[in-house]
């Protein structure tokens, strides 16, 4: 929701604040919030691992989740995959 200059956010603990728009950027982040996630490289069960995220590890969403569960994101490193929707928050 967003009121004036101000957005109404909510974080991976649902604790519900306002934030200042000019603090928010066009990325969008997802945290791990399974104990680790394996980021695979493509959007299916069977593919190969690419690296595993620790519980807590941002990562960009490079698109929009797909409808069968997997987002493809990107860590800071530069690494990319596919991850399963729900082992992250903010997709």
């Amino acid at each position: 929701m967003r009121l004036n200059k101000w957005t109404k956010i909510r974080d991976a603990e649902n604790t519900i604040g306002w934030l200042e728009n000019t603090f928010l950027g066009e990325k969008r982040n997802v945290q791990v919030v399974s104990t680790s996630a394996e980021i695979r490289a493509a959007p299916n069960a069977s593919a190969a691992i690419v690296f595993e995220a620790q519980r807590a590890v941002l990562m960009e969403a490079t698109a929009a989740a797909s409808v069968d569960g997997w987002l493809a994101v990107r860590h800071r490193d530069g690494q990319t995959g596919f991850v399963r929707v729900s082992q992250v928050w903010g997709a």
